[in-house]
């Protein structure tokens, strides 16, 4: 759901935040609102790029290059949904470090998924190196031959070729990941 959040401008995050005892309370009505809204934003976004032509689709993506990888390397031990938390997290530090957002805006995803219980980090992650995970990453459906993200930044989603390597090692770090 978080990830969903920037793909639709709605303020998806700030419900989020407002809503963080209800998730946790798993208050019937405040779910199915927010499912959804979820699902909205997504047909939204899907309606408008069926065939994956123009990019807006990779926008539901935020997150899931390093969910991916770290799927993969761990054998599926997170789930999905664990391995998307790490992954925004990771995407929007990454964004922060690239110059793309603010600490103030980073600061606001991190501080809903800790508040909704997600995890923030790779669990092992000092064992994980991040070359291995950055080879895994290069092959993600999105990249062209070198890596390729969804961030956030100043209008919304993009896709990202390249980002500085110091912003990379920036986010692994915030991970958990080791150099």
């Amino acid at each position: 759901m978080i990830s969903d959040n920037e793909s639709s401008g709605t303020g998806l995050i700030e419900l989020l935040n407002d809503s963080t005892n209800l998730v946790l309370e798993r208050d019937p009505a405040a779910l199915a609102d927010l499912v959804a809204m979820c699902s909205g934003i997504k047909a939204q976004v899907v309606a408008a790029d069926p065939f994956e032509r123009t990019g807006i689709r990779a926008t539901l993506n935020l997150g899931h290059t390093l969910a991916h990888a770290l799927e993969t390397r761990g054998g599926y031990e997170l789930t999905h949904g664990e391995a998307v938390s790490i992954g925004l997290i990771f995407a929007v530090e990454l964004a922060e470090a690239a110059g793309r957002i603010s600490s103030e805006t980073a600061k606001r995803y991190c501080s809903v998924a800790s508040s909704l219980g997600l995890p923030l980090e790779v669990p092992g992650g000092s064992e994980v190196n991040a070359e291995d995970l950055l080879a895994i990453m290069r092959r993600d459906k999105k990249a062209s031959g070198g890596l390729t993200f969804v961030l956030p930044g100043k209008d919304g989603l993009q896709l990202v070729e390249d980002p500085p390597t110091d912003a990379l090692a920036h986010a692994f770090r915030v991970v958990g990941v080791a150099g």
